[in-house]
């Protein structure tokens, strides 16, 4: 289990979700892990949601030691399945959801405040690390995704608006469709768990 970077106990700033440092971080991770005496080489990813959308991205960087992936709830078409479902946007779920990840990363609570959400690291029981990588997570582009927000809150129907959607970051995908090729290309197994009432059944 790890956190990526910019969140949990990891340092640096966070990233927008699907922002492509995130399949980088993880190849590295896996090539790490396959290297430890404690391992034999052969590494599989395992997680739903977040922790499934993070797999296909880890994937389509191809690290060796990677040999399958098991997905759940997790969304491949960000504009049909998530964040614009039928192309009208769901400011709601979208905003609640940026709520809960800054909660989960104590973003929203005092910065003297006792972090009790975050498991702790061995070594560091004084929290002295923890906050300053928790400093470094509010360094991210939260205020990026909540002007994200605000804006499509005005928009309504944003059929129009799916290309910027698509296109908003930088760098890596807000749509996990784009990387099948790559992922397909990998050659690694891939299985995608879902059901008829999640949040992604279209997916």
């Amino acid at each position: 289990v790890a956190d990526m970077r910019g969140a949990g106990a990891s340092f640096g700033p966070s990233h927008a979700e699907g922002d492509d440092v995130e399949g980088r971080d993880g190849a590295d991770l896996i090539n790490w892990i396959a290297k430890q005496p404690w391992s034999d080489g052969t590494v599989g990813m395992l997680g739903a949601s977040y922790l499934a959308e993070v797999q296909p991205r880890v994937a389509a960087e191809r690290p060796p030691a990677l040999k399958a992936l098991s997905m759940v709830y997790a969304f491949f078409d960000g504009p049909s399945a998530a964040y614009g479902m039928g192309g009208i946007f769901r400011s709601g779920w979208q905003s609640g959801w940026v709520d809960r990840v800054a909660a989960a990363d104590n973003r929203t609570s005092a910065p003297d405040a006792p972090i009790t959400n975050i498991p702790p690291v061995d070594g560091d029981q004084d929290q002295r690390e923890l906050r300053r990588a928790v400093a470094e997570h509010r360094e991210g582009v939260d205020d990026e995704y909540f002007n994200h927000i605000d804006r499509f809150k005005s928009v309504g129907i944003v059929r129009d608006e799916l290309p910027f959607l698509d296109t908003y970051q930088k760098t890596g995908q807000n749509n996990l469709q784009t990387l099948v090729p790559k992922v397909n290309a990998s050659g690694i197994p891939a299985l995608l768990n879902g059901g008829w009432h999640d949040i992604y059944a279209n997916d």
